[in-house]
């Protein structure tokens, strides 16, 4: 799972690009790894590709269940810290 990645790649010290993009089935608790990162410069949370509509369809059955509770902490926490790009 991807919380076990970020934590087996030390993540939090080494981790300066982290491409999620289209992955609909992640709540966001999976970057608590990432917390209080100062390396991590670019992160690509998005739903939809590039030059895509960004409406879900509900109809495809891919809705996301990202959790704003999870990933907003965490990304505040590595803005606060500072030193990012």
């Amino acid at each position: 799972d991807i919380h076990a990645v970020l934590i087996i790649i030390d993540a939090v010290n080494r981790l300066k690009t982290l491409r999620l993009s289209r992955c609909t089935n992640i709540t966001g608790s999976c970057l608590e790894p990432l917390h209080g990162s100062l390396v991590l410069e670019k992160i690509d949370l998005s739903l939809v590709g590039d030059n895509k509509s960004p409406k879900l369809d509900p109809a495809q059955h891919y809705l996301p269940i990202m959790s704003f509770d999870h990933i907003l902490p965490i990304l505040d926490s590595i803005i606060q810290r500072g030193g990012n790009r």
